[in-house]
């Protein structure tokens, strides 16, 4: 765990109890390094990583295009509408990477 002491301390994470288990959420800009938070997290824990801008890129398509094409409210509305949508699914302990539109 000695990498975590390189992750910014402005790199915020928010824990919440879901379905008996916990999910924890990491939250903070772009470029802060939450998602190598996330990944040592998710390795030293041992419980899946759920990435939202890999998620958003898979879903509906770069994260670029849909702000150019849509406008970015319509990018943060699929960012709260499909964290809500993976968080509902999960039955386990999990770690959440969101994305610098998340908040």
């Amino acid at each position: 765990m000695a990498e975590l002491a390189r992750v910014p301390e402005h790199c915020i994470t928010i824990r919440r109890q879901h379905s008996g288990e916990s999910i924890l959420f990491i939250i903070g800009p772009g470029g802060v390094g939450k998602s190598t938070l996330g990944k040592l997290l998710a390795a030293e824990l041992g419980c899946p990583l759920i990435d939202l801008d890999d998620q958003l890129c898979a879903t509906i398509g770069p994260i670029g295009q849909i702000i150019r094409r849509n406008g970015s409210d319509a990018y943060y509305r699929a960012n709260s509408d499909l964290a809500r949508s993976l968080a509902d699914d999960v039955r386990e302990r999990a770690i959440f990477v969101t994305s610098s539109g998340f908040l």
